[in-house]
């Protein structure tokens, strides 16, 4: 009786395992899904593509100038530029105003530039409106060099993960990024810098020579310029001093002349098509919650009252090393120039 038990014994263990499969593990799902992909719609033999040990598949737009030798090192600063899209070609990040334009989502505020990310040693950090550089991103910055454009393909654990993600400042696409979801994004390096500080340093000494005629003699504090503009007709007028406090009309702009802020009505109307109307002026005083030039600039005693002036600065004086977010993203270590003028003095009721 005993073999006659055997075979429904095994019967029975064959058929709670055929219940229960193994299931692969999403990595492995989505492994096997990108490579459907890319095998129907990018070949490698047709795109010069590449695929490392990481899962990230990478096709060359552009290779840098073999004479280029300068590699990324930890704590470089690198300008890149960046595009993503899903892979049904939707586009959610852009930092071109081309792009922004046909995908609705171009804003006057919006600086069209390169970003500007820092290559520290133990995780990929960026100022802009996400927090992180994906990792996937990341891990090819390393290999790259300025001049190269490269188009990856990259599967969720090293991008946007189970959160996704969505942009915003003008950056944006028309779409989000799902969980889950692999992603394609474009990047092109554009120069690698070493000391961000001496870089910004060396464009604000410039940019003065250049378009004012100063030289660093002429500095107030190093990497602070000023001017007044129509000091024949003020230079009786009285002096704020440290203990003022005055009322502007301003302007500001990034050294390539984008004007990204100002409370001037007509300024906004046109730059921005922005017809809110603004307070015709912003008060400052020493302890007012304004960039450190305008308040270096009052605690020496140099501003008039009914004068033009104009500042330009390194970013000690502006947003720092850490940037700045808003309707325009203020990349870390950037130089900037303010134009302002102040209204004449209040005279106190007696």
């Amino acid at each position: 009786m005993k073999k006659y038990l055997v075979v429904p014994l095994i019967a029975l263990m064959l058929a709670a395992c055929a219940k229960d499969p193994v299931k692969p593990d999403l990595n492995t799902m989505e492994d096997a899904t990108l490579a459907a992909w890319m095998a129907k719609y990018r070949p490698a033999s047709e795109f010069n593509i590449t695929k490392d040990d990481s899962g990230i598949y990478t096709r060359i737009i552009t290779s840098a100038d073999p004479s280029e030798t300068e590699v990324v090192e930890a704590y470089n600063w690198l300008e890149i530029e960046l595009e993503g899209m899903t892979l049904d070609s939707l586009v959610f990040l852009t930092r071109t105003a081309d792009t922004a334009r046909v995908q609705g989502t171009f804003t006057y505020f919006t600086h069209y530039v390169p970003d500007y990310v820092n290559m520290n040693d133990y995780a990929p950090t960026s100022y802009a409106t996400t927090p992180y550089i994906v990792p996937g991103v990341y891990l090819k910055l390393w290999q790259m060099k300025v001049g190269d454009e490269w188009e990856l393909y990259i599967p969720s654990r090293l991008a946007y993960g189970s959160s996704g993600s969505s942009y915003s400042g003008g950056y944006q696409g028309q779409y989000a990024v799902g969980a889950n979801k692999p992603v394609i994004i474009r990047v092109k390096l554009v120069s690698i810098t070493k000391d961000a500080e001496a870089r910004e340093l060396e464009e604000v000494n410039e940019y003065a020579q250049d378009n004012w005629g100063l030289q660093e003699a002429d500095t107030i504090a190093t990497g602070l310029y000023f001017q007044i503009l129509d000091w024949d007709n003020v230079s009786e007028n009285p002096v704020a001093t440290s203990e003022s406090t005055i009322y502007i009309c301003y302007t500001t702009a990034f050294l390539d002349g984008f004007v990204f802020d100002s409370n001037i009505d007509t300024v906004r109307k046109r730059l921005f098509d922005d017809y809110t109307a603004m307070s015709d002026s912003m008060e400052v005083k020493s302890s007012a919650n304004v960039v450190d030039a305008l308040t270096t600039m009052l605690a020496k005693d140099t501003l008039r009252y009914g004068s033009w002036n104009r500042i330009v600065t390194t970013s000690t004086y502006a947003y720092g090393s850490d940037g700045s977010t808003g309707n325009t993203v203020i990349p870390p270590y950037t130089p900037l120039v303010f134009e302002f003028y102040i209204k004449e003095q209040i005279e106190d009721d007696e």
